[in-house]
């Protein structure tokens, strides 16, 4: 058996400008985890926005999420797509470490906010 055996594309989709962006966009909408985290937002909004009987006021505000929800998956999948031109591999090194810090902080001041919760209880 061969290790360095060349792979063929015979019969795959011709490569275009939309189809990095196409597929960078499918992935970010099945993502489940992004999924679950817009219906929790989703849900707590309309929740929250005490809309019980108003039909048209949950219609419009269910729609204005819905579009949110598009802008931002459209804005994600440009940005991935066409950023990598403007960015060069170590200012993209940087904006990943910073990321991954304020990750970190976050997730630090929530569990610092769960500690208090539950030492209090």
């Amino acid at each position: 058996m061969e290790a360095r055996r060349e792979i063929g594309l015979e019969g795959s989709m011709p490569v275009t400008a939309l189809n990095p962006l196409l597929v960078g966009y499918l992935v970010n909408v099945s993502n489940p985890i992004a999924v679950v985290w817009w219906v929790g937002v989703f849900g707590s909004l309309l929740a929250e926005s005490g809309v019980t009987g108003a039909r048209l006021s949950a219609l419009v505000l269910s729609s204005s999420i819905l579009l949110g929800i598009l802008g931002w998956h459209s804005a994600v999948s440009l940005l991935t797509h066409w950023g990598g031109r403007f960015v060069s591999g170590r200012s993209a090194r940087l904006v990943s470490l910073a990321a991954g810090l304020a990750l970190v902080a976050f997730a630090a001041r929530f569990a610092y906010a769960a500690y208090q919760t539950l030492s209090a209880a």
